[in-house]
Order: C-alpha cells, then sequence, then structure tokens
C-alpha cells in the first residue's frame, strides 16, 4: 500500500511555474541512502485569461432585445473570444442558470486566429429549463491542468412568448371600411384597420399589418396606448 508523503503549497510555490522535478529517496537507520528516484512534472497554477494576459470575452449576439421563441427553438449561439494565453486543448464552458453545462475544446486552428470568436451554442432544451424573464450565461475556459479562469457572466432575458398567447386575450382587428367592399373613394385616402391590443402588450410591441402579402406597415405601440 502506497504510503503518502504530501508536499506543502510553499515548496510548489518556491518550485515556481514550469517544468520541475521531485526527487525522492530512502533513508535506513544506519544513514544509507537509496538512489534517488526522480518524477518530472509540470507546474501550471495560472488560470487562461490571468494577467498579464488578456481575459477571455464573451457575446450573445441574439440576446440583444431577448430571446424570442424562433431565436430559442434552433439553440443560442453564444460566442467566446479566447483569452491571449489559450493554447488547443483548453476547455470552453457555457452553461445558463446552472443548467447543463456545453464545453467545446479549443483546437490548434482556433488558437491560431485567436481573435475569431468562437461559437458555442446553448440548445433550445438548456433555454427551455431556464424559463422565462432574467437569466444568466456563464462561461469560464479550463486548461488542461484544471485551472479554471474566472467566470463571465452575461445577463439575458428570455421572452419566448408571443403577445396575446393564453391566458392573454389575443388581439382582435376591424376593418369597418370594409363592410360593403372597399369602394375607390374609400381606397384613395388609404383603408384605416383598427387593432385592440393583446391584453399582455407592451410599449415597443409592433403591429404589422399587410394586404395580400404585400407591402407591410408597422406601428410601434406606445406607453400611452397600452
Amino acid at each position: 500500500t502506497p504510503i503518502t508523503v504530501t508536499l506543502p503549497q510553499s515548496a510548489i510555490s518556491a518550485a515556481g511555474e514550469g517544468a520541475a522535478t521531485i526527487t525522492t529517496t530512502v533513508t535506513d537507520s544506519s544513514g544509507n541512502v537509496s538512489p534517488a528516484i526522480t518524477t518530472n512534472v509540470t507546474i501550471d497554477t495560472v488560470a487562461p485569461g490571468t494577467s498579464p494576459a488578456t481575459p477571455a470575452s464573451v457575446s450573445v449576439p441574439e440576446a440583444t432585445n431577448g430571446i424570442s421563441s424562433s431565436e430559442a427553438s434552433d439553440g443560442v449561439e453564444v460566442l467566446v473570444t479566447l483569452p491571449s494565453d489559450a493554447v488547443a486543448g483548453d476547455v470552453i464552458t457555457v452553461s445558463i442558470d446552472g443548467g447543463t453545462p456545453v464545453t467545446h475544446t479549443v483546437t490548434a486552428a482556433e488558437v491560431a486566429a485567436i481573435s475569431t470568436p468562437i461559437t458555442v451554442t446553448l440548445p433550445q432544451s438548456a433555454i427551455s429549463a431556464a424559463g422565462e424573464g432574467a437569466a444568466t450565461i456563464t462561461t469560464t475556459v479550463t486548461d488542461s491542468s484544471g485551472n479554471v479562469s474566472p467566470a463571465i457572466t452575461t445577463n439575458v432575458t428570455i421572452d419566448t412568448v408571443a403577445p396575446g398567447t393564453s391566458p392573454a386575450t389575443p388581439a382582435s382587428v376591424s376593418v369597418p371600411e370594409a363592410t360593403n367592399g372597399i369602394s375607390s373613394s374609400e381606397a384613395s385616402d388609404g383603408v384605416e384597420v383598427l387593432v385592440t391590443l393583446p391584453s399582455d402588450a407592451v410599449a415597443g410591441d409592433v403591429i404589422t399589418v399587410s394586404i395580400d402579402g404585400g407591402i407591410a406597415v408597422t406601428h410601434t405601440v406606445t406607453a400611452a396606448e397600452v
């Protein structure tokens, strides 16, 4: 059964970063010393992106105005720019609200193009698990020694429910000028479409109206209209 002999943290620190050699001997009561057994190791206690290196950065373009149903349906892309000291084999880990993480192992080609963001996609299942409303995406980079970079947190809003979805009351529409057909005089100055907002409408919602797939007319809802 092996015997554990622990080198203290102070001894590791004194050896410094990089290659080091652990030397082990056994000495008997008469002072006879066994041949030294040397074990080569590498000391790497610095997490990726630690100063003076430039840390990783993260952006989530689809979250700019909230993550919608269509954006969530095929997963949400998290763009990760590597820290300046990244190497092939580092692992990017991305999760949302502590859910199941998604990992990506960095390649040599990605390190060679280090300023180009790497896309890590959070699947639709992860977005659904986080639920509606405010959520936090957490990103880390881990090196082969197990050192983990400081977590980068990105606050997002998940809103996958369309206006007027049950239990909200949906919008309703009427076109008074179309009651007996739209006449020449009625068409001459445009046809009014009266839209009653859904019960969960908020300022900034956009009403879009078109006829037979033609050019759409939009109107942005104001706080006074809500």
